[in-house]
């Protein structure tokens, strides 16, 4: 110990000879939590931490959980200081102005990945004739990140079921099926295109890739799909009644079928992973590392959910799978039945680069690795546990040694318990009771277009009563470590302020007493959590449903619209920064 002690302190001599060129640049590599306890260390380091400007910039990326844009940005370190204040500025006190609305048809399909919302609409009977869809794509614009908006569209041949899109990779992917001669399987076509233009992607040796899969029905009725970087993930499953019909919703005679997740080189059109288990959610972690929600088929099992982070380009045994680390979430009473599990976080990995088609001089953006991932549990379909998990602390339970298992869900055996990782590193809110909305609202909760985490932002409230106007006021987390220190020295906790920013840090409990009046006994033993958060209450909506990106608000109306062409869903577009 006292080696340790004259070894930092020998350590402290020697920087405090270095001159201050040399010490800037050694600080810029620091991370946030060195860097602040870096100013704490002496005097001279502190007063130039506070003198340099590099350094200031640095420190507010952190606590906005944002990284440093493209040196070839054309802006001076000045103009990036200035606009990173107007950013957090605006998301603190959620100023907006009239909103743009757009409209999307229904039937149809839409998806908003990052700053860009998407859909499609369908045109031809589908029947023996040629069906097209028509997609239309929004570019949000950004003023404190100078982001232009922009809109266009094409159609495509055939019937789209599936897309996703990527403006920094111009990447467009599409995915469309054909029956087989095979009874209970069909082949899924996966298309990458321009999203520019909507040809075929340069960057694919191989325009379109198929892979057949089998389902009880004819279809699945759970469809997820995700890029990061150069992979492609892409889930089905279906929910099957008693008379092998499919389903909306898991209830008391209905069960899940495994899914079929596999991931795709888009590049090469290489399969780098496929597997089928009881896979319900996913999202990526890392460029190699995806995070799987899963949940048990058994009526009987406790269980309520496992988190398996898997390193999908290390599989290479037919026989088993290599599970990295698993984090089982609260156990449930006998009689209680977790439904269904979904597991959300954006945006995903990828390089700080401009867009070739969409050269849009960005100053800064998310940082991936301050995301926060949040899961939405529902039990009994209709009690909402809603998780909200640092990435950080997925990560801290990647330190032990991989295990081998036959199914994915053998890994709660030696998986971590909730009481070893989940209380002090996770906050649970008791979510909205879903028995109450109609039953087309199930095709937005869970679903990646509904984006209702970024960074480390979330929001867990849908609206959508029986009543002829709802107007809910929905809360937006924040659960950046670095923000709730600095405002816990500006603000009180005082929650009294209806309007205000509220600082949370005291741990609470969701129990049975709290679930009882929503109808059921779910859990064996209260969860208690505690993981700090800040929340803003300054929304007041009549909403179906609200998400967000970086720059914007989305509220998608509870009231669709009739026209001569059928039924139009509007979006209420917030630009907030």
């Amino acid at each position: 110990m006292l080696e340790n002690t004259h070894n930092c302190v020998d350590r402290k001599a020697e920087l405090s000879k270095l001159p201050d060129e040399l010490l800037v640049k050694i600080l810029r590599n620091l991370d946030a939590t060195s860097l602040l306890r870096a100013q704490q260390a002496n005097v001279r380091l502190c007063n130039l931490i506070k003198s340099e400007k590099a350094l200031q910039y640095q420190l507010e990326l952190f606590i906005a959980g944002m990284v440093d844009g493209p040196e070839s940005a054309p802006f001076t370190l000045e103009e990036r200081m200035a606009r990173l204040k107007e950013y957090t500025s605006a998301w603190e006190f959620l100023d907006r102005k009239e909103p743009e609305t757009f409209k999307v048809r229904e039937p149809g399909i839409w998806n908003m990945t990052g700053g860009l919302l998407s859909y499609g609409r369908f045109s031809g009977t589908g029947y023996g004739g040629t069906t097209i869809t028509t997609l239309v794509f929004k570019k949000l614009a950004s003023r404190t990140r100078c982001i232009e908006g922009r809109v266009w569209s094409y159609d495509i041949p055939g019937k789209v079921h599936l897309m996703e899109t990527d403006l920094y990779q111009d990447l467009l992917i599409l995915v469309t099926t054909d029956p087989t001669t095979e009874a209970q399987s069909v082949i899924m076509h996966i298309a990458f295109h321009q999203l520019s233009t909507g040809e075929a992607h340069p960057n694919a040796k191989r325009p379109v890739v198929s892979q057949e899969v089998g389902y009880e029905a004819v279809e699945p009725n759970r469809r997820f799909i995700s890029i990061c970087r150069n992979y492609v993930a892409i889930l089905c499953y279906e929910v099957i009644d008693g008379n092998r019909r499919p389903r909306d919703y898991v209830d008391n005679d209905e069960h899940l079928s495994d899914s079929q997740f596999f991931i795709i080189d888009w590049e090469t059109g290489d399969l780098i992973w496929r597997i089928n288990d009881a896979i319900r959610s996913f999202t990526f972690i890392s460029e190699n590392l995806v995070l799987l929600a899963l949940s048990s088929n058994s009526k009987d099992a406790p269980l309520s959910g496992v988190l398996a982070v898997v390193d999908f380009s290390n599989q290479h045994r037919a026989s088993c799978y290599s599970v990295t680390s698993a984090l089982v979430l609260p156990m449930l009473n006998t009689d209680s039945v977790a439904s269904e599990i979904f597991v959300q976080s954006s945006p995903p990995p990828r390089e700080v680069n401009q867009s070739t088609a969409f050269p849009d001089p960005i100053p800064f953006s998310t940082d991936p690795e301050s995301r926060l991932i949040t899961v939405n549990l529902f039990v009994h379909r209709q009690l909402q546990f809603f998780f909200c998990i640092p990435l950080s602390t997925i990560r801290r339970s990647m330190c032990g040694e991989a295990q081998e298992v036959t199914r994915l869900m053998d890994c709660v055996e030696q998986g971590l318990p909730w009481e070893s990782w989940g209380p002090q590193g996770t906050r649970v809110i008791l979510g909205p009771h879903t028995a109450r909305f109609p039953t087309q609202m199930k095709e937005f909760i869970g679903i990646p277009g509904v984006c209702c985490a970024w960074g480390s932002r979330c929001t867990s409230e849908y609206g959508g009563a029986g009543r002829p106007v709802l107007t809910i006021k929905p809360k937006l987390f924040d659960f950046n470590p670095l923000l709730f220190k600095r405002k816990l020295h500006e603000i009180g906790t005082d929650e009294r302020g209806e309007n205000s920013l509220v600082l949370i840090d005291d741990s609470s409990t969701v129990d049975n007493s709290s679930a009882m009046y929503r109808g059921t006994d779910t859990c064996q033993f209260g969860i208690t959590t505690s993981l700090p958060y800040v929340v803003r209450k300054r929304l007041r909506f009549k909403f179906y449903v609200i998400m967000f990106n970086e720059d914007h608000l989305i509220v998608i109306h509870r009231n669709r619209q009739q026209d001569d062409d059928g039924v139009l869903r509007p979006f209420d577009i917030y630009q907030i920064s």
